[in-house]
């Protein structure tokens, strides 16, 4: 029986070729040519050959294809009928050029590709269509200087269209890099732990990543992936390569910001804008979502208001975030109808939790914070391009817990900025400290600088006296209360170490001090934006 494999108007052509497996073994394989002209095919068995892209003919006598392989490993036979072998001892296989192949039970013969190429076949009525040869190309390696195979190489492109105009170039980093996050990592002079040893990098400090590349391999991480880094230290230049696995890479997605602020200017220029607004619930607390204190997106009662999908359902609505942008694209019954690129659709909001005053006419500034990646991009709208001003490292919000939520995604109002916010203590609730230059967006996030923990100035209050007995001996020790009478400003801190490396926050986005200086001197209330990404 013949194995024959048609379309509408063509064969689907085998071509067998000779092949190596473990560098010392000969084996039989097959290549598959698919011409489908009409596009279906059917198989077929009858005592016709099938013809070959290349020009060989294959005859498959066999009820089953792979006896092919299998039988023919022990009977190859070359032109000149002498048997080829391979030199198993010395891992060195024959070398043999295969023009094309004519297989029948048991054995395969070469044969010249020209008998059979030259003009199209007709067999049992079909006519087949000779078809070129599929030549598949091996991928090109590439080394490095230093002979290991480059995976990545990292280029700190900036998108087109982007202006980079830095006004703050503290902290920089590429923009592709690495962060520590555990006690300390070794960077050696080769991708191989055979490699001495150049330097180490400890716990958040990070290293610019110049490429990617294939060293040594770890079966318990499955990986052979090294970076090669540099950093500056003590005036010099460092550069080394550590294993992929032991610290985190991370990016400045400049690309994702700047699609992001074009998209926001796109909404905000060509829409009356304005942002929801009920900080602290000044607006009023807003009705519970079926009982709960969170609607079905996640989003919590707390500092938001009601959107109404209908207004003949009043049960049927989501939370918008106090900061959310809004587009207003009409009034009725009290309600504005707005739409937002916080949600999909449309939604009815009560008019007091709109606020119209100092709204977005026009976008000029944006703030761009990855929540992700923990970096941000400050972008300004000069002369018809955005303009980078300046890209550093941030912390967000850590995962929900007792004290803590993480910073939420999307797109809000700058809505106000302060030198300092007070912040309490998370047991006390007293007041603890402050964190300077702060830039209000959504409830009680800010981005805003490292914050400071005050000298608390107190005296001792004294709640039950000593008692004495008739010998003068204590039978009751006196009991006092430390109470506060004031604070004591340490002054502002500029760095802290976290910064940059995993989210620890309350909510807010941490900067170093002066980064946040910049940002707070340099936004505008009316003209800003800030959006979280990840």
């Amino acid at each position: 029986m013949y194995l024959k494999i048609t379309s509408m108007e063509g064969y689907i052509h085998y071509k067998f070729i000779l092949g190596e497996k473990d560098m010392n073994k000969r084996i039989i394989t097959t290549l598959l040519v698919g011409c489908m002209i009409a596009g279906s095919f059917s198989f077929a068995a009858e005592n016709t050959p099938i013809p070959v892209a290349t020009g060989a003919t294959v005859e498959v006598q066999n009820d089953e294809v792979n006896k092919i392989a299998l039988e023919s490993e022990n009977e190859v036979k070359t032109e000149d009928e002498s048997v080829v072998t391979e030199d198993v001892e010395n891992e060195n296989p024959v070398d043999q050029s295969v023009d094309s192949v004519v297989a029948t039970e048991g054995e395969v013969t070469v044969t010249p590709a020209e008998t059979v190429a030259e003009e199209a076949t007709t067999v049992s009525g079909a006519v087949t269509e000779t078809i070129p040869e599929v030549v598949v190309e091996e991928p090109q390696i590439v080394y490095n200087e230093d002979g290991y195979e480059l995976i990545e190489k990292f280029d700190n492109a900036r998108p087109e269209g982007l202006v980079e105009d830095l006004q703050y170039t503290g902290y920089q980093n590429m923009k592709d890099y690495i962060v520590v996050l555990r006690t300390a990592v070794n960077v050696r002079k080769l991708p191989t732990t055979s490699a001495p040893v150049i330097a180490q990098r400890k716990l958040y400090q990070r290293a610019d990543l110049l490429e990617i590349v294939r060293g040594q391999y770890f079966t318990k991480s499955n990986s052979d992936l090294w970076y090669k880094v540099t950093w500056q230290e003590k005036g010099k230049t460092v550069v080394g390569y550590v294993y992929s696995k032991i610290v985190v890479k991370r990016e400045y997605k400049f690309q994702k910001m700047y699609d992001q602020v074009n998209y926001l200017k796109d909404i905000v220029d060509n829409n009356s804008t304005a942002y929801i607004n009920n900080y602290k619930n000044w607006s009023g607390r807003p009705p519970k979502w079926y009982g709960k204190e969170e609607d079905g997106y996640g989003v919590l009662r707390d500092q938001s208001a009601p959107g109404y999908f209908d207004l003949n359902d009043k049960a049927n609505f989501r939370y918008l975030m106090d900061g959310y942008l809004v587009s207003i694209l009409g009034e009725v019954d009290g309600m504005y109808k707005v739409a937002s690129p916080n949600i999909e659709g449309v939604v009815f909001v009560p008019k007091k939790y709109v606020q119209i005053k100092n709204s977005i006419n026009n976008l000029e500034k944006v703030i761009v914070v990855d929540r992700k990646e923990q970096n941000e991009g400050v972008f300004q709208f000069i002369d018809g391009k955005w303009h980078m001003v300046s890209f550093n490292l941030s912390t967000t919000g850590a995962p929900k817990s007792k004290h803590k939520m993480p910073t939420d995604l999307g797109y809000f109002m700058a809505m106000e900025k302060k030198p300092k916010f007070l912040y309490l203590d998370d047991e006390t609730k007293k007041i603890d400290g402050y964190a300077p230059y702060a830039i209000r967006f959504n409830g009680g996030a800010y981005t805003h600088g490292v914050p400071v923990v005050y000298i608390k100035i107190t005296e001792e209050e004294i709640v039950q006296p000593e008692i004495l007995d008739e010998e003068g001996n204590v039978i009751q020790e006196k009991i006092v209360n430390e109470k506060i009478i004031g604070f004591e400003d340490p002054g502002k801190r500029e760095y802290l170490s976290t910064i940059g490396t995993t989210p620890r926050s309350h909510k807010c986005v941490r900067n170093y001090t002066s980064h946040a200086k910049f940002m707070y001197e340099w936004i505008e209330i009316g003209k800003s934006a800030i959006i979280v990404i990840e």
